[in-house]
């Protein structure tokens, strides 16, 4: 352990300051913003923490008909990416109110808002506002108000009424304090009363706020100069810059275009950006090294080249620093062509790119949104939308000053994609010439890497006709995937040559497939309209024309031949790197590939080449092994006890069960268990080697131990050397209970399998479709040969934890039922035998502390999305990993294969982690030994995990979700194995942090990964090295409801000298309340009787006056200090106003405080007395309900356990008490 300090950060009080500060520096959105801050405006309300899309209500204390009818279409609509506003459809006479934070306004400041009057006609409000004490003030008779363009420009108004706005007005209007008929001292809401709205009308409002100095208000509005024209035009990105081959893009919009390469424009040194488009949308984007200006009556124009078959939409963007602007509606543009620039063309929304287009776009400013605020760019953005394929690429980005200059001296010369210099056409070396045929490959499990998508399953280097004649075979269920073939080096190939490649179907449907070929770094795809052939042993067939996909026949064996001429941008492609094809969805069965060449004569090759007859994976020709069958009641297939302990992966099917791996049950009892989760998810069972006999009146048995949380639901799939078979729609099973072997019968589409249940299901031969049988069936050989049984779990909660086992055939099912016996209990978890658990005799073992790293840059060891800003760095305390926070679910791996650790079931996993945030930090870890593993974190599932602090102090956090770290955080946090999903680990390989939640501008230390073996000594020997002592130990007190036994004094004494807590517990068959003091806050030690009140005098008086009272009355002891108390309020008041009751008097205090799910208040009292709870506000003589609103504002917690926000009140030093709406953190007492 390295010895660290850290000093303390920003204390909460100030935090919060800070936040308001930065609240009110906030710039506002509606136009050109002005950039004051607090002594200039102060934001009131601007909707971004709304749901855009969602209705908004009028509020209420409405005065009678005085006001008219509430608004029925106020919505929170988006006005731009993360901001939204107010909108509204006018009409008729409606009001709407607003709601506010309280805000102190000056008799100086003006009250402000954004409006937009989308009408022909002027319309016409008026206002009010309710001030701090709720009262309602309204405008006078007599008053002036300003409009603010957006623009900054004023114009004052005069009213004897209402406020009108022009038609088509858009900006802000200003009422000063002066305009209202009494003083306005601070404002929680603000009403409009629209009194002429036309017919037509609709208004937007955003940005509502206090200005303090209107001049400078005005002046942040105001437009910059325009910059004047340095040149006819400039060249602001050419790609010139940029290194040829590939091109790695980020994108701020959405999908990435396919395929991106720096490709040769018309010279080695003059480049540009290309790229394929299928029928998909994507973006791409042009970025100059720095801003250039544009000034009102420039335009933007960008290089474009396409190669398609149709014509293709796009849409732009201009980005000014960090705002974006998109086209207008309506706006125009042109294109310029070798033939001259093209006519003026309008457009509502798509700019229309014809066919095979060469030239410039060129957009005015004027074609883009808010372009008066646009002085400067900073990027150009195209979107490309769906439906066109093809190959494009885009080039010089310029900035137009005079468009007629542009178009004399711009060349728009003519290039070929990718073309480079003119390369000539390549003499063929011979007739054919065969690029690959596997020969260099390892017969057997075939590794692939995939730059599509999807693999095939079960891939193999598999025999074709002799020992040393290889293909590449593999199995397709019905979702779609990508093989290719790729030889050692690239192949030359002519104008009128073509490709070709072996494939072999055994399938009981045709196959429909596309190609793609690439030319070193560039993939072509296929045509919109090509041609192929098939050769086969008939011959070559006669060319077949398609507009999408080949058709590859059921049970195929032969070659499919490919034109160049087939593929898109086919006269650049003089040279072949790989040819992949992509198998569809639908299709089930087994294929393989082979010899792919390149043809210079067809004739000499549909001459020359073979096309034999070879079986998949058939080598040298043997007689396919014969089906077991046994002798007893049943035959065995896998009870696991030949597997070894630790990860298992899929042998057949698709998705795999989560955390699937074979364990030990009891001894040398191996099992198989995984985990619940997403529906849909598989374990196949594989005899494919030595299959077994499954005949007619036999059953598939197995073992199952399910969870308890919920029923499972399984549907079994079999499958012999050819085909696989569902189960029926409706079949029958039995389920047979270990231990007393009851036997249930069950029938349904799946096997429903109670929660909790541990025994046996039977499956009998005919609950599966289509099983060919002797001399018939579906099928064309008999089933006789069972190679696979697969689980399909339909969905189960993800920390259900599931075990199987001896998997057989039963062929006598009464003789097989009566001699099971109950399986013994099993020890969970239990370690297995060898060396992974070969006596540990150190108390923890660090496992990573970064001293063999050199400082810099630090990359994810296994995980994706990387947690931004992760080096390496060297201090006075050795070395240690450093990261920013960011986005929300990014990633750190370790990956420390090269050195595995056991983590056994009662072991810890801990690390140093030292945080400097201004919020909260949340996150997960995951290990891996083989496979991943999460913690227990979900509705139905919790963990424990604690943190040693840098002073020293041991906090347990007890049924946590997700780990929290609060602002300032610094020691070691220590998580146990059991909080892992897959404990226990043998051997443990990788670690992952997975930060949910974070500050962008955090920043972290992480050091010491270790392994825990001994707690205590980890705890002791970490204090002892930090040079920190304990703190004191917490004391507890449990008592029953009639205990009226006073705490002494004395035991007050002792916790003001040592500053531990106390926590005292009145139980019950539950916890009927709890007071808990900490020795910081002991005042006055005396002896307490924790014992509370709830019949008494006060409160027979009370209910004299208040006969209809539902409440909870409480009177307690005098206190020694103030101490946290928290009550079961059962189900008398959920949501409760808090009374205090003193002098005859009852005062309200706060209404909703925390109340958790199972009913239970939480209070911090400063000091005794009588407190009641009530679900209704009291209404009396005696009653003082203060300026608190009829309307209950509480706020729950978060799921994280850290409230929204604290409620604070203060009182009488007689009865004081404090409400607080938090939960102490897990683990503190």
């Amino acid at each position: 352990m390295k010895l660290r300090f850290k000093s303390s950060v920003i204390a909460g009080v100030s935090a919060v300051m800070l936040a308001f500060t930065m609240l009110t520096s906030v710039l506002l959105t509606a136009a050109s913003a002005p950039t004051g801050d607090s002594s200039v405006f102060t934001v009131l309300q601007d909707f971004d923490d709304t749901v855009a899309g969602t209705q908004a209500t009028a509020g209420d204390g409405i005065s009678g008909d005085d006001w008219g009818n509430p608004v029925e279409s106020a919505a929170y609509t988006e006005r731009k990416q993360g901001n939204n506003w107010l909108t509204v459809d006018g009409g008729s006479r409606f009001h709407h109110w607003l709601w506010f934070s309280d805000t102190p306004m000056d008799q100086a400041d003006h009250l402000s808002f954004y409006i937009e009057n989308n009408a022909t006609d002027v319309s016409k409000f008026v206002l009010r506002v309710k001030n701090l004490g709720w009262a309602e003030v309204a405008l006078s008779d007599n008053y002036n108000y300003k409009l603010m363009s957006t623009t900054g420009e004023i114009t004052d108004r005069h009213s004897t009424w209402a406020i009108e706005l022009p038609a088509g007005f858009k900006g802000f209007v200003l009422v000063p304090p002066s305009a209202f008929a009494s003083e306005v001292t601070g404002i929680v809401r603000m009403g409009f009363t629209f009194e002429v709205s036309p017919a037509d009308s609709s208004y937007a409002i955003d940005d509502v706020c206090v200005v303090k100095d209107v001049t400078a208000f005005s002046a942040g509005f105001a437009p910059e100069p325009q910059p004047e024209p340095q040149d006819d035009y400039i060249l602001a990105e050419d790609f010139n810059d940029k290194t040829q081959g590939p091109a790695t893009l980020s994108n701020p919009f959405g999908a990435l275009p396919l395929n991106p390469l720096y490709g040769v424009h018309h010279a080695p040194d003059d480049l540009w950006l290309e790229f394929d488009k299928n029928a998909s949308e994507f973006y791409t984007w042009i970025s100059p090294d720095s801003p250039v200006s544009i000034g009102e009556n420039d335009y933007a124009a960008v290089y474009l080249k396409t190669v398609s078959q149709s014509s293709t939409t796009i849409r732009a963007w201009l980005a000014s620093d960090s705002k974006d602007h998109h086209l207008a509606d309506p706006f125009s543009y042109r294109l310029l062509t070798q033939d001259g620039l093209g006519a003026v063309q309008n457009s509502t929304w798509n700019i229309s790119i014809p066919a095979n287009f060469e030239g410039y776009l060129i957009l005015p400013r004027a074609a883009f949104i808010d372009e008066g605020s646009m002085t400067q760019i900073a990027r150009i953005a195209l979107q490309f939308n769906q439906g066109t394929a093809g190959r494009f690429a885009v080039d010089n980005f310029y900035v137009i000053h005079d468009l007629d200059v542009f178009a004399e001296e711009v060349s728009v010369g003519s290039a070929e994609l990718d073309s480079g210099e003119e390369e000539p056409e390549p003499e063929p070396q011979g007739d054919y010439i065969l690029a690959e045929d596997f020969s260099g490959k390892t017969q057997g499990p075939a590794t692939l890497s995939n730059p599509f998508g999807a693999l095939p399953l079960n891939p193999l280097y598999g025999v074709h006709h002799a020992p040393d004649d290889l293909w590449l075979e593999f199995d397709k269920n019905a979702s779609e995937f990508y093989t290719w073939i790729s030889p050692d080096s690239p192949v030359s190939i002519g104008k009128d040559d073509y490709a070709a490649v072996y494939i072999k179907t055994v399938s009981q449907s045709s196959t429909n497939i596309r190609a793609w070929l690439a030319s070193g770094s560039k993939d072509h795809h296929l045509a919109e309209s090509f041609s192929y052939r098939l050769l086969t042993q008939d011959g070559l067939g006669a060319v077949q024309n398609s507009t999408w996909h080949i058709n590859i026949p059921a049970n195929f064996e032969g070659y499919l031949i490919l034109p160049r001429a087939a593929f898109i941008d086919e006269s650049s492609m003089t040279q072949i790197a790989r040819i992949a094809l992509q198998f569809h969805q639908g299709t089930v069965g087994r294929f393989a590939v082979d010899n792919f060449y390149v043809i210079h004569d067809l004739d000499v090759f549909t001459d020359e080449i073979s096309v034999g007859s070879a079986e998949l994976d058939s080598g040298e020709e043997e007689p396919p092994p014969e089906p077991e069958r046994g002798t007893g009641s049943h035959l065995v297939w896998e009870n696991f006890n030949s597997k070894d302990i630790g990860g298992a992966t899929s042998s057949w099917w698709g998705t795999s069960f989560p955390n699937a791996r074979y364990g030990v049950y009891l001894d040398n009892d191996k099992w198989f268990r995984f985990q619940g989760g997403n529906p849909n998810l598989h374990f196949g069972f594989s005899k494919e080697g030595a299959p077994l006999s499954f005949q007619s009146d036999d059953w598939l048995s197995f073992y199952i131990e399910t969870g308890d949380k919920q029923d499972t639901l399984l549907r079994p799939w079999i499958k012999d050397e050819v085909n696989s078979y569902e189960p029926k729609d409706s079949f029958s099973y039995k389920l047979v209970t270990s231990g007393n072997n009851t036997v249930t019968d069950g029938t349904g589409w799946v096997v429903t399998i109670p929660a909790g249940f541990k025994g046996w299901v039977l499956l009998p031969w005919d609950s599966f479709k289509d099983i060919p049988w002797e001399d018939g069936g579906a099928g064309s050989v008999p089933f006789d040969c069972l190679t696979i049984f697969d689980l399909n779990l339909m969905g189960s909660v993800r920390s259900v934890d599931f075990g199987i086992d001896d998997l057989a055939v039963v062929y006598d099912l009464n003789a097989f039922i009566a001699g099971l016996k109950a399986k013994p209990p099993r020890t969970p978890d239990a370690p297995p035998e060898g060396p992974e658990y070969e006596d540990i005799t150190v108390p923890y073992q660090v496992w990573e502390d970064f001293e063999d790293k050199e400082p810099g840059p630090a990359t994810t060891g296994w995980w994706g999305n990387p947690i931004p800003g992760t080096v390496y760095v060297s201090d006075a305390n050795g070395k240690h990993l450093e990261f920013n926070g960011g986005d929300s679910n990014s990633h750190f791996g370790i990956d420390k294969s090269d050195t595995p650790v056991t983590m056994r079931p009662g072991d810890y996993l801990a690390f140093y982690l030292d945080t400097d945030i201004a919020a909260d930090t949340r996150m997960l870890l995951y290990l891996n030994d083989g496979i991943d593993s999460g913690m227990k974190a979900s509705e139905t599932a919790s963990f424990t995990y604690w943190t040693l602090q840098s002073d020293g102090m041991l906090i347990e956090h007890p049924q946590s979700q997700i780990m929290s770290f609060s602002s300032g955080f610094s020691g070691m946090v220590i998580v146990p194995s059991e909080a892992f999903l897959n404990s226990p680990f043998y051997p443990l390989l990788k670690f992952d942090i997975n930060l949910f939640t974070s500050d962008s501008q955090a920043k972290y230390k992480f050091d010491d990964l270790t392994i825990v073996y001994e707690f205590d000594t980890f705890v002791s020997d970490t204090r002892d090295q930090w040079g920190v002592v304990p703190p004191p130990e917490d004391i507890l007190i449990e008592r029953n409801g009639s205990d009226a036994t006073p705490i002494g004094a004395d035991v007050f004494e002792n916790l003001q000298l040592s500053g531990s807590r106390l926590t005292v517990k009145i139980k019950e068959d539950w916890d009927l309340y709890t007071w808990k003091f900490d020795g910081v806050d002991i005042t006055a030690p005396a002896s307490f009787v924790p014992l509370i009140q709830t019949d008494f005098t006060e409160k027979a008086q009370i209910l004299k006056k208040h006969p209809q009272l539902i409440a909870y009355f409480i009177k307690t002891d005098s206190l020694p200090g103030q101490a946290l108390f928290n009550i079961y309020l059962e189900d008398v008041c959920m949501e409760p106003y808090l009374y205090s009751y003193q002098n005859g008097k009852l005062k309200l205090l706060s209404y909703n405080p925390y109340v958790t799910e199972e009913g239970y208040a939480e209070v911090l009292l400063k000091e005794g007395g009588i407190y009641v709870f009530t679900d209704e506000k009291i209404q009396g003589a005696d009653v003082d309900n203060g300026n608190w609103d009829a309307e209950k504002t509480g706020s729950a917690p978060t799921g994280d356990g850290i409230p929204m926000f604290a409620l604070v009140v203060a009182l009488p030093v007689s009865a004081s008490l404090l409400i607080v709406m938090k939960k102490r953190k897990a683990g503190a007492v």
